[in-house]
């Protein structure tokens, strides 16, 4: 399933008041399939805003936002919440 058919579904999850933070991670568009894998910290952005036009994300360890633009949400996913995330490896 892609972002852009869950957009409803990620704004719920990610604004609720009880599941608060929650993790994505993007499958991309290119050669390279970023779900494969077991995934680790490094992997994940967490959801800081979700707009009409875009998502606000945040990597790990990163100091910026970065700004999701709707042009790419034709991508596959994979989200998870805070207990989950809290037990993934960091690569450093």
């Amino acid at each position: 399933m892609t972002i852009k058919e869950n957009i409803d579904k990620i704004r719920f999850l990610s604004t609720d008041g009880r599941q608060r933070e929650s993790y994505i991670r993007l499958g991309g568009h290119g050669i390279i399939d970023g779900l494969e894998g077991r995934g680790t910290k490094h992997d994940f952005y967490k959801i800081i805003g979700v707009y009409d036009d875009s998502i606000l994300l945040k990597q790990f360890r990163g100091k910026k936002t970065l700004k999701l633009s709707s042009y790419y949400w034709d991508q596959e996913y994979h989200l998870i919440f805070k207990k989950e995330y809290d037990k993934l490896e960091k690569l450093w």
